[in-house]
């Protein structure tokens, strides 16, 4: 399925990545509410406690370490508080004011004694607890500082910078349970002392953490919330809130966070990594390669960096710079299970099986059960390419098994399941995606074609739209709604699409041009589409797809000889597909009047097989259409027994088609077995109906075109001369279709609105030569001689010989596969007897 990409690891955003970019960290240096120590020393001011007054020696030299503290004597402040706790060592004030001032000085030792010399003194002090914790922290003993924490906690520790290092150091050591109960706790003591116990923008900072890690998103938003409330010019705020949205797929508020943050820290080049991070879920590669580029200028230069610069250059066709970021990537971190699986999938890619299987073991041996599904995941993409799906299904299903969230692989279970032809199974998966990530490019992408496959073009629209929505940038989303506004009639719209698409065209969407350049060859834009189809060409020569284009645009442009060269380009670079060959058929048969050339590249192309990417029935069809030409070039080469043998082998091939029994029969018909061609139509007909029991007619007008075909030459011609009527009215710029109503009206004597339909049509059209009969034979019904007269002068300059208003015109029309009944030759006699 040509939409179904394939997974890519490209980064983790989980916890690791928070701390990794500075997020984890309180906030305090940064929203003026001091620094580390600060943090651990608290504000001294408020915690002396009332004045001791029995000694009053100790109380003077309190007072005299408070002075040298305030102005930052610390050697001063140390000796008072020494002399201060000689003279009274069972004051507890003393021995904590002792720990501030170590603190001031980062002695942390130093305010381990003096909390542990505080709490000699009274073992329920909780600030002496977080002042034993704080130490402890920076000591590196964080086991022991969680014990601490959890005693003043019990003994009502009412601070809020002991909440937030006591939140901090549990995010650190992912205690999440504690921490979500701790926060709790915080919440309700706030709630009931407001004055006591302020509110700090890194309290719900830090509990958002835990709840991204337990991947509650929208939970971990709501707590953001209220950070940047507090704190609305704090960068690290808005990047965790990017983040979280990021994760849920809602990348347009990701964007928009980052960006704020960027505003707020303009140097800090994580910021811009994460909206790389963003762009390239969006699959907007040119933007991720900015954004990482400018992180790397800003000095963010890690492995996860290079591994998502690896990801992007893959997507953008560059393999070997994406190897680079890879190895760069793992020489940062050879641990880096990520970079090596990816690197694994780019080594399969470039024909080095044996190096990838070696790189993927590497990867997978002792890793946490979400990377190991991120191996089988890229496994499953190797075994897509070789269209193994069975094994591809095994794999995704021990991905989402390991990590039952993981969206990529569920997306890409989707495209296997198609391929397995199971679409709706398929689709319930990209339900499920899309209803917790509603902004998933690649799921919207996929559901998108899914349901045009499956005839729901305006839910595919829907898709589309939304998809150009939340990456405005990606050429592969735009020119996908351009086809769903073609389809629906909006060529206007279409066509600005497209020209967008082209705008913002990278080389892993090359459809952007074979469908743009497709697009104008079908609304008669032959100029343009030549020039879209020599710009796809050149930017991209060794695309088949692009060459084939080409060859279309050149002979619909009448260059002959150039288009036979592009087709040849493409068979060269596909030699086994059957799309070039079957057009040069058509090139020599049909424009270059070759028809013994044109039969012998038809005949190559039955040895060869359509693109393999085509659903069964599309392939099937294909073949069935090289038949049916192969069998017309017979016929005007004038071997009719070859023309039926290929008919009849395409009727063996295909034989639920009908397309193959109205060829036969036509070709009956005009050799002049009636009866054999009744009963051919007879049989395209009931392949028809049944057709139609699961397409309705007007979803498919080209069935029901020739279902009134079908009737009328088995003699019901007032029921198929209805169904044309009904076809005109939806397609009235279908001068063919309406030529055939007016033939059928002739039959029926309903000369009037034939000769009406006969005029409209050939205003429109008038170098169809099966319109001039019809012109002629009107002229003749109504007796108007100088009309007739002056229509067959001008018929005469106008093909000048190649036909002539004479009794054998309508044979030699028959001969070149136009039909007409027996009741419209006896009329053409009255045109070659009027006079």
């Amino acid at each position: 399925m040509g939409n179904f990409d394939r997974a890519r690891l490209t980064v983790c955003l989980m916890g690791g990545l928070l701390a990794n970019a500075g997020f984890a960290q309180s906030n305090a240096s940064n929203n003026g509410e001091g620094d580390e120590a600060a943090a651990v020393a608290q504000a001294v001011d408020d915690h002396v406690g009332e004045m001791p007054t029995v000694n009053l020696k100790a109380a003077i030299a309190f007072a005299e370490a408070r002075k040298a503290y305030d102005a930052e004597n610390w050697s001063a402040a140390d000796r008072a508080i020494r002399r201060a706790i000689e003279n009274d060592p069972n004051e507890v004030e003393y021995h904590k004011f002792d720990g501030y001032i170590a603190a001031a000085r980062n002695d942390h030792a130093g305010v381990l004694r003096a909390a542990n010399a505080a709490l000699k003194v009274d073992s329920e002090d909780a600030e002496a607890y977080e002042m034993r914790a704080n130490a402890n922290y920076f000591l590196g003993n964080k086991a022991l500082s969680l014990d601490d924490y959890r005693l003043a906690l019990r003994y009502d520790r009412l601070d809020a910078g002991f909440y937030r290092n006591y939140l901090h150091t549990l995010n650190e050591l992912r205690r999440y349970d504690e921490l979500m109960d701790v926060y709790a706790k915080y919440v309700q003591r706030h709630r009931d002392a407001p004055d006591e116990l302020e509110a700090k923008a890194d309290i719900p900072f830090y509990a958002s953490l835990a709840f991204i890690a337990r991947k509650d998103y929208m939970r971990a938003v709501t707590l953001l919330n209220e950070s940047i409330a507090l704190s609305p010019d704090y960068a690290g705020f808005y990047g965790n809130r990017g983040i979280a949205y990021d994760i849920m797929g809602k990348y347009a508020l990701a964007l928009a966070d980052f960006a704020k943050a960027i505003e707020l820290a303009p140097k800090d080049g994580n910021y811009h990594f994460l909206r790389g991070v963003t762009w390239l879920h969006s699959e907007d590669y040119a933007l991720a390669m900015e954004a990482f580029t400018r992180a790397n200028a800003l000095g963010v230069d890690d492995t996860a960096l290079w591994q998502n610069f690896g990801v992007v250059y893959e997507r953008l066709g560059k393999q070997q710079q994406a190897l680079d970021a890879y190895d760069r990537s793992l020489k940062l971190d050879p641990e880096n299970a990520a970079a090596r699986a990816n690197r694994a999938t780019l080594l399969r890619d470039l024909g080095q099986s044996g190096r990838a299987a070696r790189e993927n073991e590497i990867a997978a041996n002792g890793l946490a059960p979400e990377d190991v599904a991120t191996i089988r995941v890229n496994e499953a993409t190797a075994k897509m390419k070789d269209k193994d799906w069975t094994a591809a299904l095994s794999m995704l299903e021990a991905a989402v098994r390991l990590r039952p969230e993981y969206d990529v692989a569920w997306v890409n279970m989707s495209a296997v399941l198609v391929n397995l032809d199971k679409p709706q199974q398929a689709l319930k998966i990209l339900n499920d995606v899309l209803a917790r990530s509603p902004d998933q490019p690649l799921a919207l992408a996929n559901r998108g074609y899914l349901l045009r496959r499956l005839g729901d073009e305006p839910g595919s629209g829907k898709d589309y739209a939304h998809l150009t929505r939340i990456a405005p940038t990606n050429s592969s989303a735009l020119q996908n709604y351009a086809r769903h506004l073609d389809v629906t009639g909006d060529t206007t719209g279409a066509r600005r699409y497209f020209e967008l698409a082209r705008v913002a065209f990278t080389p892993d969407a090359p459809e952007v041009y074979v469908n743009y350049s497709a697009f104008l060859l079908t609304h008669g834009d032959t100029r343009k589409s030549l020039v879209i189809a020599r710009e796809g060409a050149q930017k991209l020569p060794s695309n088949y797809g692009l060459q084939l284009n080409l060859g279309n645009a050149l002979a619909e442009a009448g260059q002959a000889q150039d288009a036979v060269a592009a087709y040849k380009r493409a068979i060269a670079l596909a030699p086994d597909r059957l799309d070039a060959y079957f057009n040069l058929g058509n090139q020599y048969a049909l424009q270059m009047n070759d028809p013994a050339a044109g039969i012998a590249w038809y005949r190559d192309a039955l040895k060869r097989q359509p693109d393999p990417e085509l659903d069964r029935e599309t392939r099937l069809n294909m073949i069935t259409t090289v038949q049916l030409n192969l069998a017309s070039a017979l016929e005007r080469s004038g071997d009719n027994t070859s023309a039926f043998k290929v008919l009849q082998e395409a009727i063996d091939g295909n034989p639920a088609d009908y397309t193959a029994f109205f060829n036969r029969a036509g070709l009956k018909q005009r050799l002049n077995d009636i009866a054999g061609a009744r009963r051919d139509y007879e049989l395209a007909l009931g392949r028809i109906q049944r057709i139609q029991a699961t397409s309705a007619e007007d979803k498919n007008p080209a069935i029901a075109e020739h279902q009134a075909y079908a009737l009328i030459n088995t003699g019901r011609l007032k029921e198929g001369a209805g169904i044309l009527e009904r076809q005109l009215i939806k397609d009235p710029d279908n001068h063919g279709l309406r030529r055939n109503l007016a033939y059928t009206e002739l039959d029926l004597a309903q000369t009037s609105n034939a000769c009406d339909h006969f005029d409209r049509a050939f205003s429109a059209d008038p170098d169809e030569v099966d319109g001039w009969l019809g012109l002629l034979v009107c002229a003749a019904l109504k007796g108007d001689g100088v009309r007739l007269g002056t229509l067959k002068q001008q018929f005469g300059k106008r093909f000048k010989g190649r036909y002539t208003v004479s009794a054998r015109l309508p044979q030699q029309l028959i001969a070149e596969g136009y039909s007409y009944s027996p009741s419209f030759l006896t009329l053409w006699d009255r045109v070659e007897a009027a006079k």
